[in-house]
């Protein structure tokens, strides 16, 4: 996520100077919008990961950028040079983060979903041990009860 922000900070220091700086050119390799959002997908989750278990991913010997631009046959100056056009072609990059943003967003509802599915079963998995341990406990009271009479 802090990929995402530091894009967006970008993204706004540059559509504050839109006026002052001249438009790049047209990268002959510009990576298209939707792969752009697969992209910043990718490096969102993974910088995700690394933000809540980085140091698996380091003793690993994982490189995520790295990983991500073999994965969509990219380069570093490939993605930056993209993303330096977007960025000043802001209806592009708006449309870019709004592709990114309902993506994430579909992710989180599935993830919540998932989350709430496990919290049921172990709720009815709670509820299930405590309905045997109540008939356990009513056995052995009629076990006694019976000893006695």
């Amino acid at each position: 996520m802090k990929f995402v922000s530091s894009i967006v900070f970008l993204f706004l220091i540059l559509s504050c100077t839109s006026g002052k700086l001249a438009a790049p050119d047209k990268p002959n390799n510009l990576i298209d919008k939707n792969m752009m959002v697969n992209v910043l997908y990718d490096m969102a989750v993974i910088n995700g990961a690394k933000s809540s278990n980085g140091k698996l991913l380091s003793t690993k010997g994982l490189a995520p950028q790295a990983y991500i631009f073999n994965k969509y046959n990219i380069d570093s100056a490939q993605f930056v040079l993209s993303n330096a056009y977007y960025t000043y072609h802001t209806a592009d990059y708006k449309h870019i983060y709004d592709n990114l943003q309902k993506r994430l967003d579909l992710d989180k509802k599935h993830y919540q979903n998932v989350v709430d599915s496990l919290k049921l079963d172990k709720k009815a998995k709670d509820s299930l041990k405590r309905v045997k341990a109540s008939k356990i406990k009513t056995l052995k009271l009629n076990e006694k009860t019976l000893k006695k009479g």
